[in-house]
């Protein structure tokens, strides 16, 4: 019995020590990655999960690290595992979203976003899955419904600079120009990474609202739906010749 007893210490003390090893590597991971080092960043995750195979988070912070490096498929490997185990993780369904609009899989990423939706996160978390919705939405063809994400993004937070950003392509896209140079107008004065309002005697085109979205979005990257949406913004430009 004492043996047995003497074991289970051992073994708990070992986990224990692991699970303390494990967090350190975690910490290294996102330092690593915040610092742009992504080769760091990946091998401190690994170590991780080597460490603590049950750990959500390491999955979660190597799943944002593969995206960064164009690993998709790692990428949606790890959130996937992650939402297999926690199908709750609000957070998860979003990061994974973000990686299938990386790979232009629009109606996969929109699926996602619409999960994460469904289990009513926080309102920071619910503006950012509206936004990358409606812009994956949009990239879809589907105009309407992504005007209603970012109409209901911009109701949860009148002053959120992305959302106007959005709603403005939205209705470019849709032909609706005057309308677009209102929302945009409207982003650059909340966010000055939209940049300066554009003097009303340049007026207002479908080229230099083109050009502007391109810039805010790549200022706010991220938060507008991934190099992959930007490349198709640049696309655009040179094939209509703006």
């Amino acid at each position: 019995m004492k043996l047995l007893f003497f074991a289970l210490l051992c073994f708990c003390s070992v986990r224990a020590a692991h699970a303390d090893l494990a967090r350190d590597e975690i910490d290294a991971g996102y330092k690593s990655s915040d610092a742009e080092k992504p080769r760091a960043a990946l091998q401190h995750f690994d170590r991780a999960l080597r460490l603590n195979p049950s750990s959500l988070e390491a999955l979660y912070g190597r799943g944002q690290v593969r995206r960064e490096t164009a690993d998709f498929d790692g990428s949606i490997s790890d959130f996937s595992e992650i939402l297999r185990r926690d199908p709750q993780f609000a957070e998860a369904w979003l990061e994974r979203g973000k990686t299938w609009s990386e790979k232009t899989q629009w109606n996969k990423a929109i699926a996602d976003y619409s999960r994460a939706i469904r289990l009513k996160p926080e309102r920071d978390l619910m503006i950012d899955a509206l936004v990358r919705r409606g812009m994956n939405r949009k990239a879809a063809g589907d105009l309407k419904e992504a005007r209603r994400d970012m109409d209901a993004a911009i109701k949860l937070d009148p002053n959120d600079a992305a959302s106007w950003a959005g709603r403005a392509l939205v209705r470019q896209a849709s032909g609706d120009v005057t309308g677009a140079k209102a929302d945009s107008d409207r982003a650059a004065t909340l966010d000055p990474l939209y940049g300066q309002s554009l003097d009303a005697s340049r007026g207002w085109d479908a080229r230099t609202l083109i050009l502007r979205g391109v810039l805010a979005i790549g200022a706010l990257i991220t938060i507008l739906g991934g190099w992959s949406m930007l490349r198709a913004l640049i696309k655009a430009t040179k094939e209509h010749g703006l």
